[in-house]
């Protein structure tokens, strides 16, 4: 799949977009106002491969330390461009412009913050307003040659936009589209748009949106992407891989941040793996038929023994009998390689074999539910045998097609089906068996969908791939809901298969940690914090804590959490349920008992496993 065509954008030294490179970018967590850490922080990204770093901007006076922070960064010899983040405060946005490379504002709260909010204006009046406060900043960089970065939030669109377009992708666009429609007016291009959630899936569909509405029109700006707070670990860099590596390898994206609650510079060598392995994963998929604007097929459930696949049914994980137990969950299924080892369970099993016929012939006491096996092709197996066997003792095939590309996936659709008709008249499971699985998933749904076929595919979590190359491989059919087997294979492979589904929201199994990276606007420290919090509630099950370094995004990214965790002052925090606030400047050390007690009154509590034995 060809990289999407974007204009090209100067910032001080670096340009994105275009042919360029994509470049990585990280974010100081420093108080901006501290100048010499802040300009050793700077270095330190940079040197790290950091090809553009941004600081908060919370106030003019913020602003002002960008004077001594840029001289004494070039200085030390860096050349990396410095970004102004900006919420709430145009004045700081107009007073950075000077001396920057770049400006970032949130459309949600730059011109549309509550005190701003003339009483009883209409949507187009509100428009009007943001033209006016937003436009001077927009002529201040045009005249400095600087770039701006129009950086859409899920979680802080605006009142005005969620009135009219709901907390969707579809208001994220429009919320870039209204800012993008001043820069427009004035004349000035040198734009960069990101539109961010904490929940990959919306990530994807509102930049999957803006490129195509604005490409349509001749826009054509280069896209900043990332997974807002994607939390810390191994849970934060999956999250974020699943969401940047799912833009990356449809070629959307001109320049990526991932965002951890962990020192900085943890980010960078996080971002270049995922950045590599999408960029491997985009040239795979040459050719690979795109599954935008395609309506969700919906498939038929089956039956494999107690558990059902398929339908509106979660994604069942099938483990290979390499798989060592891990995760949070044991498998749904396990494979079995020999009849011998079918016998030896009492749970219905799924027989691998290579010879459908020969396994069904010989039989064993315990029959399998389900037989998985390749489809290699029609002179090597006795498929008329194999036929009259599966459809008689009802065993549902999970057929691994021969396909190594996407214009081959039809015809062996089409020879299964002639193979095995009295079989398939109740249904199969059908994928790709290896590497290529994810890369055909897209081509497979074309495939069934125009023979008005039922069948549930699998997906396949390679054995001789790392998590996030996993991850990055997997998620763009997990997004878009493709899938209702996951063939887990390798000795991790059980413990990676639960930690993706959770990153793509398609099986959550433990608790979810929304945490924001920290930042100069970060009132405590957030890492501790975070680690405080899930040593009590590590052991919970489907649910989900934020935990937000400041009010910034807090409450919108918040919206579908249980609880909030939310600096609001020094030593102070602030606790939400869900979006409203119902506890207001905790002292730090009350607030992780306080937010246990929270979870207890919404009975999402339950003790952990070691104090109920005592």
């Amino acid at each position: 799949m060809n990289r999407r065509a974007t204009r090209e954008v100067r910032i001080g030294e670096v340009a994105i977009g275009g042919r360029n490179p994509i470049a990585i970018q990280s974010m100081t967590t420093t108080d901006t106002n501290d100048v010499p850490a802040s300009v050793r922080q700077t270095i330190e990204l940079a040197r790290a491969g950091a090809a553009i770093v941004r600081l908060t901007v919370p106030s003019v006076r913020a602003a002002e330390a960008l004077r001594r922070i840029h001289r004494e960064v070039r200085a030390a010899g860096i050349l990396a461009p410095l970004v102004a983040d900006i919420h709430y405060t145009p004045n700081a946005a107009l007073a950075a412009a000077d001396l920057v490379e770049k400006v970032r504002i949130n459309p949600g709260n730059f011109a549309d913050r509550p005190d701003r909010v003339r009483p009883g204006e209409t949507f187009e009046e509100g428009a009007s307003r943001v033209a006016e406060i937003f436009g001077p900043l927009v002529s201040r960089l045009k005249e400095r040659g600087a770039a701006l970065r129009i950086g859409v939030n899920h979680g802080s669109l605006s009142e005005r936009i969620t009135a009219r377009y709901g907390d969707t992708p579809e208001g994220m666009v429009e919320s870039a589209l209204e800012y993008i429609a001043v820069c427009e007016q004035i004349g000035f291009d040198r734009v960069v748009v990101s539109l961010k959630s904490s929940i990959p899936a919306v990530t994807l569909a509102a930049n999957r949106l803006f490129a195509a509405k604005t490409d349509a029109a001749g826009g054509r700006y280069p896209l900043h992407v990332g997974v807002t707070e994607a939390g810390s670990g191994e849970e934060g860099r999956v999250r974020s891989a699943v969401g940047i590596g799912a833009l990356l390898s449809e070629g959307l994206g001109d320049t990526i941040r991932v965002s951890l609650s962990e020192d900085p510079l943890r980010e960078i060598p996080a971002a270049r793996e995922i950045l590599e392995t999408a960029e491997r994963a985009r040239a795979a998929r040459q050719g690979t038929p795109s599954l935008l604007g395609v309506a969700r097929r919906e498939t038929m459930t089956l039956a494999l023994g107690e558990r059902r696949v398929g339908g509106e049914e979660p994604l069942a994980v099938l483990a290979g009998p390499e798989c060592a137990e891990g995760g949070t969950e044991p498998p749904d299924l396990r494979l079995a390689s020999s009849p011998a080892a079918a016998e030896e369970t009492e749970k219905p099993i799924v027989l691998e074999t290579p010879r459908p016929d020969e396994a069904l012939r010989a039989g064993c006491e315990k029959k399998p539910r389900a037989l998985f096996f390749s489809f290699p092709g029609l002179d090597s197996i006795d498929w008329e045998t194999a036929d009259r066997f599966l459809a008689a003792d009802r065993v549902v095939p999970i057929v691994a097609l021969g396909a190594e590309r996407a214009g081959e996936v039809g015809s062996f659709v089409d020879r299964l089906r002639k193979a095995l008709p009295r079989t398939l008249e109740r249904g199969a499971v059908i994928g790709a068996p290896h590497g290529p699985s994810a890369d055909l998933a897209p081509a497979l749904e074309h495939a069934l969908a125009e023979r008005g076929l039922q069948w549930p595919q699998f997906l396949v979590l390679e054995a001789d791939r790392g998590i996030v190359e996993n991850a990055v491989a997997l998620a763009p059919p997990l997004l878009d809901s493709i899938g209702g087997l996951l063939v887990a294979r390798g000795r991790s492979g059980l413990s990676a298969a639960w930690e993706i589904l959770q990153g793509t929201r398609r099986r959550i199994t433990r608790v979810e940690y929304i945490s924001c990276p920290s930042c100069g606007r970060t009132l405590f420290d957030l890492e501790e914090a975070t680690a405080r919090v899930r040593e009590r509630t590590s052991h919970l099950k489907n649910v989900k804590i934020a935990i937000m370094g400041c009010i910034v995004n807090g409450p919108g990214e918040m919206a579908d959490a249980d609880v909030g965790y939310v600096g609001s002052g020094p030593g102070r925090v602030d606790l939400y349920v869900g979006p409203r606030r119902v506890e207001k400047s905790v002292p730090e050390s009350e607030a992780v008992d306080r937010l246990m007690n929270l979870l207890r009154e919404l009975g999402r509590w339950t003790d952990p496993p070691d104090s109920r034995a005592m």
